[in-house]
């Protein structure tokens, strides 16, 4: 039982992570002049502990879209050889 409540906890702390990224990306994107300088004033503030952080999540994503890439491959020569 705990480790399905675990489970349940990580894919919604996956799924909320996976919207911040969206949200902040959206900023980044539609923000202009002053308000896109207040946005990047508060990724770099704090010895750029917010950048250090997408880095990680861009890292992360990165390695699930590579192997999801070579799941599509292995895929594609598994019914190019039948």
């Amino acid at each position: 039982m705990l480790h399905m409540v675990h489970s349940e906890n990580v894919a919604v702390l996956l799924c909320c992570t996976e919207h911040i990224v969206s949200i902040v990306a959206s900023l980044v994107k539609n923000c202009d002049g002053i308000q896109r300088q207040r946005l990047i004033n508060k990724f770099i503030e704090n010895d750029h502990e917010k950048i250090d952080r997408l880095m990680e999540l861009h890292f992360k994503y990165l390695d699930r879209v590579n192997k999801a890439d070579d799941k599509i491959e292995q895929k594609k020569r598994v019914s190019y050889c039948l």
